[in-house]
C-alpha cells in the first residue's frame, strides 16, 4: 500500500505546498539542498544561503557554509548565462555577467572581458563555416565579419567563405556523380579548384584552397578505393599528393603516400609501391604511430615479394614491431623475410605465432599460403595439410600438401 510520505518524498517543497497540505509536506536535507541550489542558480543568493542553514540546522554534517554554497550556486549560474549570452554574440552583457559571477566567487580568477570575447569569436567562425558549407556564402560572410569586430583574423571573411562553398561544391559534384554511377568524377572537382583559383584572391587563401583540395581528394580517392575504381583512385591520390606538396604539408604528404603505395601494389605496379612508401618512411615523423608502423612493414613486405634489400627488409619490419607490438599481419611479414633469406627456424617459429594472432588456419587466406609454403619448404607437409584442412575446400589435404611439397615425398 502506498501512503502519503511515498508522494511526498518524490514533489520538491515548493511542489508539495502547491498541491498538498503545508503540514504533510516534509523538509528533508536533500529537498532544501535541492532548492536552496535552484533559487542560488536564479540569482537569490539570499533565498539559497536560507535553505543551506535549515539543511545544517537538519544534518550538521552536511559540512558547508550556507553563504558560500548560495554564493558558488549563483556563480555557476551567472556563468552559464553568460557562456550563453557570448555565443550569440553579445560580448558586453556576457562580460557583465562574468564579472558578476568573479565578485561572488573571485577564485575563479579568470579575464572577464576575455574570456566573453574568445566564447564569442570561437561561435562565431562556427557558425560562419557551417554556412558556407551549406552555400549561404553570405551569411557566412556576416558571422566571419562579425567576428573580425571582436578579434583580429589573419584570413580575408569574404575569401574563406569563398574557399569553403568552393569545397562543398566539389564535394558536392563528387557524391552526385557517385549517385549517377560516375565513379571517375575527379576532373569536376578538378574544375572547381580551377575556378576557385581564378579568382582575385590573396595568396595566403589560395594556399588555403590548395591546402583544403588536397584533403578533399583524399576523401574522394579512398571513396573510389571502396567503390572497386582502384585506378581512379589512384588519380585522386596524386591529385592530392601534389595539392599537399604545394603548400608543403608533408602530413597530409606522408597519408597520401602510404595509401598510394597500397593502390600501386594492388595493381601490380611494384616500382610506384616502393617510390610511395619509400617516401612515407622518410617521412615518417609525420604519420601516427600506427601509420609509422605500416609504413615499414609495407616496404619490408613489398622487399620480400620482389627479394630485393631483404637486410632492409628485416630491419624495416622489426622496426614496425617495436612500434606496434606482435600484429598478425606484421609477424606474416617477418616471416616471409625470414623464409626468402632462407633463415628457415626462424620463419617457421613466426609464421605459426602469425597463424595463432589470426586465430588459426582459414581466417586470412594469405597468411594460410605463406603458412603452407613455409610448412612445404622448411617444416612438415602434414602441418601444411592440416592449414588446408581449415580452407574446407581441399578435398584430401594430405594429397595436396604433398603435391605442394615435392622435396618431401
Amino acid at each position: 500500500e502506498l501512503g502519503w510520505p511515498h508522494i511526498t518524498r518524490s514533489l520538491r517543497p515548493d511542489e508539495c505546498k502547491k498541491y498538498l497540505h503545508e503540514d504533510s509536506c516534509p523538509q528533508s536535507v536533500a529537498a532544501l539542498v535541492v532548492e536552496g541550489r535552484r533559487l542560488a542558480i536564479d540569482g537569490d543568493v539570499q533565498g539559497g544561503a536560507e535553505r543551506f542553514a535549515a539543511a545544517m540546522e537538519m544534518l550538521p554534517p552536511f559540512g558547508r557554509d550556507p553563504e558560500v554554497e548560495a554564493k558558488r550556486m549563483a556563480a555557476a549560474g551567472l556563468i552559464a548565462e553568460g557562456r550563453y549570452l557570448a555565443r550569440g554574440g553579445n560580448v558586453s552583457e556576457a562580460k557583465t555577467h562574468f564579472e558578476a559571477a568573479l565578485a561572488l566567487e573571485p577564485e575563479l580568477g579568470y579575464d572577464a572581458q576575455q574570456y566573453a570575447e574568445d566564447l564569442a569569436v570561437a561561435s562565431l567562425l562556427g557558425r560562419g563555416r557551417y554556412q558556407a558549407l551549406a552555400g549561404d556564402a553570405t551569411s557566412a560572410v556576416e558571422s566571419f565579419e562579425a567576428a573580425e569586430t571582436i578579434e583580429e583574423l589573419l584570413w580575408d571573411p569574404y575569401a574563406e567563405a569563398e574557399l569553403l562553398s568552393v569545397v562543398a561544391r566539389a564535394d558536392s559534384a563528387y557524391r552526385q556523380a557517385i549517385r549517377a554511377g560516375e565513379i571517375d568524377s575527379y576532373g569536376r572537382a578538378v574544375e572547381f579548384q580551377e575556378l576557385a583559383l581564378a579568382r582575385t584572391l590573396a595568396d595566403t587563401t589560395r594556399d588555403r584552397i590548395t591546402e583544403h583540395m588536397g584533403t578533399l581528394y583524399l576523401g574522394m580517392a579512398e571513396r573510389q578505393e571502396r567503390s572497386g575504381a582502384a585506378e581512379a583512385a589512384g588519380r585522386s591520390y596524386r591529385l592530392s599528393l601534389e595539392s599537399a606538396r604545394q603548400v608543403a604539408d608533408r602530413d597530409l604528404e606522408a597519408r597520401v603516400e602510404l595509401a598510394l603505395g597500397l593502390n600501386a601494389f594492388n595493381q601490380g605496379d611494384f616500382d610506384e609501391a616502393g617510390r610511395a612508401w619509400r617516401n612515407a618512411v622518410a617521412l615518417a615523423d609525420h604519420l601516427a604511430s600506427t601509420g609509422e608502423a605500416d609504413a615499414y612493414n609495407n616496404l619490408a613486405y613489398l622487399y620480400s615479394v620482389t627479394d630485393a634489400n631483404l637486410d632492409d627488409a628485416a630491419d624495416l619490419i622489426e622496426r614496425a614491431l617495436a612500434i606496434a607490438g606482435p600484429l598478425g599481419y606484421m609477424l606474416d611479414t617477418q616471416a616471409w623475410v625470414f623464409y626468402r633469406q632462407g633463415r628457415c627456424a626462424e620463419a617457421l617459429n613466426t609464421i605459426a605465432e602469425a597463424l595463432e594472432r589470426y586465430g588459426g588456419a582459414g581466417v586470412d587466406g594469405e597468411v594460410d599460403e605463406h603458412y603452407v609454403t613455409i610448412q612445404c619448404s622448411c617444416g612438415d607437409p602434414l602441418a601444411a595439410a592440416d592449414a588446408l584442412d581449415a580452407w574446407g575446400e581441399v578435398p584430401d589435404p594430405v594429397q595436396e600438401a604433398y603435391g605442394m611439397c615435392p622435396k618431401k615425398n
